[in-house]
């Protein structure tokens, strides 16, 4: 017998894929609308750069980051107060 998903994780699982899917539609929307703008080589450094940004950000809100400065391994998250 297999354990009963939790809802609560299906809930999160949803939101995070629609969340997904509407960066991807704005990504989308936006490199359309700066590409008459700017040259193909810019605007794949800058997408790069925002999206690394991005990445850090959620890494280290989500705990798969250490904290600066925290000598702690990813898989033991820093308790800093």
């Amino acid at each position: 017998m297999t354990a009963r998903p939790n809802a609560a994780a299906n809930r999160r699982g949803i939101a995070a894929m629609s969340l997904a899917m509407a960066s991807f539609v704005t990504n989308d929307s936006l490199v359309k609308a700066v590409s008459e703008s700017l040259p193909s080589a810019q605007l794949i450094f800058l997408r790069g750069l925002f999206a690394t940004a991005l990445l850090l950000a959620v890494a280290q809100t989500t705990g798969a980051r250490p904290a600066p400065g925290c000598g702690h391994r990813p898989h033991r998250p820093c308790r800093h107060q």
